[in-house]
């Protein structure tokens, strides 16, 4: 998971520079196939989890990045699975009132 979250940083900060991005998607990859094997809404099953928890990056700044930078790491028609779960773990009860705004997330990145 710590990879993951560092080749996905390192996406980001490059702004979506090719190798970088190559490199994410192989981390990304990874989640993507746990979520077709396992056929579940989230990492662990159907309620959120501790690795739903260490993904939650994923989740949400990912997107905010994508938004205010102007890239796309994270594309729907490669990571189908990831991009639900992104959805689904957003949306969660036990998450979604713990989040900060989207808007402030993209705040964020633009200002970086």
């Amino acid at each position: 998971m710590c990879s993951a979250f560092l080749q996905v940083f390192k996406a980001m900060v490059s702004r979506g520079e090719g190798q970088a991005v190559a490199e994410a998607h192989v981390q990304m990859q990874f989640l993507e196939n746990e979520l077709k094997v396992k056929g579940k809404k989230f990492f662990g099953g159907d309620n959120v989890g501790l690795v739903d928890i260490c993904a939650s990056y994923m989740a949400l700044w990912v997107g905010a990045a994508e938004e205010a930078l102007g890239i796309k790491l994270m594309p729907k028609d490669k990571f189908p699975k990831l991009i639900e779960w992104s959805d689904n773990y957003i949306n969660s009860p036990a998450v979604k009132d713990g989040l900060p705004p989207r808007e402030t997330v993209v705040g964020i990145y633009k200002t970086l």
